[in-house]
Parts: C-alpha cells; structure tokens; sequence
C-alpha cells in the first residue's frame, strides 16, 4: 500500500539494547531529553517518540511530497 503511493520505502529497526546508544547522537539526545522509545525517523529526522503510529506516519510522508 505504501510503496504504491510513496514509491520505494526503508524501514530499519536498531535494537538499542544490544548497541551503544553513543554511535546513534542524535536518539541518545532525545532520550537524554525524556522521549521514549520507539523513536522514528522520516527522511533522517526524528518525528515520532513512544509510538508508532502509521496515521501520523502517513501524513509526514504526505507533507513531504
């Protein structure tokens, strides 16, 4: 469904328990601030903190066509 409307999509998962969060800067920033996991990431940019959601997920990727 979504690669139909957005083309090509990536999806990564990073199991932060088994990784040092020091190789990730920008997650440790925002769990250092108080987010919680998971955290997504549109585009490199963090947008999303304590859940997936896959309506807002939709609308970021609709805002950046």
């Amino acid at each position: 469904m979504l690669t139909a409307k957005y083309g090509q999509i990536e999806c990564e998962y990073i199991d932060t328990a088994e990784q040092d969060l020091s190789m990730f800067p920008e997650v440790e920033d925002v769990v250092k601030r108080g987010y919680s996991f998971p955290l997504t990431a549109i585009n490199g940019t963090l947008r999303l903190a304590g859940v997936i959601a896959p309506d807002a997920i939709v609308e970021i990727l609709d805002e950046a066509q």
